[in-house]
């Protein structure tokens, strides 16, 4: 049985889940985690590592960042993937496993994050980029 949590975070993430939707929302965390990276990383206190194992595959950071809200971090997130990209179109278009890792940095319920997440993500992107 899933949690309110895992029902709301499943409801906010259905409305992105068209396909190009999917692309889009890919695109856009590509862009925001895009930073190089060589090593492990820090973001807003939090350590990413430069490989993680997802499934059976492995995957290295792409890139990482922070989202704040006003003057307050809100979380800090990580991309990885098969191999390093350099544009979102292959990162979207790459066979494998890929993770997007979200720490929140705040004590703010799962519930709270998985109903800002659309709003946030609305927020930051035209109609037409966050249409399906």
């Amino acid at each position: 049985m899933k949690t309110k949590f895992q029902c709301r975070l499943a409801s906010a993430l259905s409305a992105l889940s068209t396909a190009a939707g999917a692309k889009k929302l890919a695109a856009a965390l590509f862009m925001a985690l895009s930073l190089p990276a060589l090593a492990a990383l820090e973001v807003a206190g939090v350590k990413f590592e430069d490989k993680l194992k997802v499934g059976a595959g492995d995957t290295v950071i792409n890139g990482a960042g922070v989202r704040g809200v006003l003057f307050i971090k809100a979380y800090a997130m990580a991309l990885y993937l098969p191999q390093k990209a350099a544009a979102a179109t292959e990162a979207i278009s790459m066979k494998g496993p890929k993770r997007v890792r979200i720490v929140l940095l705040r004590d703010t319920s799962g519930e709270t994050f998985a109903d800002a997440l659309p709003s946030g993500i609305r927020k930051n992107h035209s109609e037409q980029e966050v249409a399906p």
